[in-house]
């Protein structure tokens, strides 16, 4: 197209995947309570793009583009007998952080709706909550605790029976890259971006750092916690009897990235000065040179949409000389 300076693949899929290993229960009298079977079914359907152009092309300067687009949502359409199973932190002391439950993706995060911070306010003269606000189920709550929004809505107590809901999908709404090349004379620079948009990540990483419940160390965040002299603060109380260990959006972030993959660039000796080779091209490199992120972890670009101290991507600077015989 245009002279075969235009090229442009698009591709729409849809995949059933079905007989997906999973643990069921099974009767006790067979000798165990569990058993791998061929239950599990998950849906995807997608869509990709690629277009590569060559947008100049001169004697002495070139300059082409390549994009690629990618779309995809999955769903879980069956586990079996049941509904939904559950995602755990290992070594951790929340038990749940998401769950794979049928007609949702599979990187759903489960926890409470965080609704601020109990205020003095909220309580009488006796201690006791005024009218209306909600109570948490299995702990007093004091000033300075955090509050969930009453999700089911009937009877003003958070419990995890009624009041979770979903409050994460690590699936981005879109990803992809491009990669740029020019040509000037005997001189070559190409870059690539990559991005991922929408996508939810769980800094567990932050929330055992900003727990203030005695099982780690903290960070610096933690000293705008509330106290009756900070009562506007952005975290609540530190005690390991509070509702701090209750896990909710709070610990949720925005994924999406805009990160410099590669950038090269080189330069190709002359001709006249070249013996017995025939090229010479000197270049440096860089790889995961700067990530553009509102995410206050390590890397964003983790998989599975769950940060538990992931070691982050490493950043790579090469110098180099590339020879053809």
């Amino acid at each position: 197209m245009f002279r075969n300076r235009l090229s442009i693949e698009a591709d729409v899929y849809y995949k059933k995947t079905k007989d997906m290993l999973l643990h069921a229960d099974v009767p006790s009298q067979i000798g165990s309570y569990r058993q791998w079977q061929n239950i599990g079914q998950v849906d995807n359907k997608g869509f990709e793009l690629t277009i590569n152009t060559v947008n100049i092309q001169k004697r002495n300067f070139t300059w082409s583009t390549s994009l690629n687009f990618n779309l995809n949502r999955n769903k879980v359409v069956s586990l079996g007998d049941v509904s939904s199973i559950p995602v755990k932190v290992a070594g951790g002391h929340i038990t749940e952080v998401g769950r794979v439950m049928v007609g949702h993706p599979i990187g759903s995060g489960w926890g409470y709706v965080f609704d601020g911070i109990y205020q003095q306010s909220d309580f009488d003269e006796r201690g006791n909550l005024k009218e209306g606000v909600p109570s948490f189920a299995g702990i007093t709550v004091k000033p300075g605790d955090m509050k969930f929004k009453d999700i089911a809505g009937n009877d003003n107590v958070i419990d995890p029976n009624n009041d979770k809901t979903v409050i994460a999908n690590s699936d981005p709404k879109h990803f992809g890259g491009m990669t740029n090349s020019f040509t000037f004379k005997n001189f070559d620079l190409s870059f690539m971006f990559q991005w991922s948009y929408g996508n939810d990540i769980i800094n567990y990483t932050r929330k055992k750092l900003e727990g203030m419940d005695g099982r780690y160390n903290n960070i610096t965040t933690v000293l705008d916690r509330w106290t009756p002299e900070n009562p506007d603060a952005k975290l609540p109380r530190a005690d390991r009897n509070s509702n701090s260990t209750a896990f909710s959006d709070r610990w949720v972030e925005d994924g999406s990235y805009l990160r410099i993959r590669d950038l090269t660039i080189g330069y190709t000796l002359p001709r006249n000065l070249l013996r017995g080779v025939a090229s010479i091209n000197v270049f440096v490199s860089f790889e995961n040179l700067y990530t553009f992120t509102k995410y206050t972890g390590n890397d964003p670009s983790i998989g599975g949409g769950i940060d538990n101290n992931l070691y982050p991507t490493s950043r790579k600077y090469s110098l180099g000389v590339s020879l053809t015989f």
